[in-house]
């Protein structure tokens, strides 16, 4: 088991003229409360505060899971978000 962080960026589809609390993200946080919820996989989520995208930390088996995770989110396949998937060695767990 390790960890990997999904950051999300802007995509193709994303819209300039709202703010990221205010983009059409339903069916991205139904997908990620699956993960969240269900299989316990998802252990912080949340937008970046200069509205530019977001990030995932994830509780994984390897890097492929998190990748595919990532590739079938909806709002990736939306074009509404970008992704690019990194493990993560984290120092402290206070999350």
């Amino acid at each position: 088991m390790g960890y990997s962080v999904i950051y999300f960026t802007q995509g193709a589809n994303w819209n300039h003229d709202k703010p990221v609390w205010e983009q059409d993200l339903s069916s991205h946080q139904e997908y990620w409360s699956k993960y969240r919820l269900a299989e316990n996989k998802v252990l912080a989520a949340g937008p970046f505060m200069d509205h530019m995208g977001g990030m995932i930390i994830l509780e994984i088996e390897d890097m492929e899971e998190a990748t595919e995770l990532a590739k079938n989110d909806p709002a990736v396949t939306g074009g509404i978000f970008n992704y690019k998937v990194h493990p993560w060695n984290p120092l402290s767990k206070k999350f």
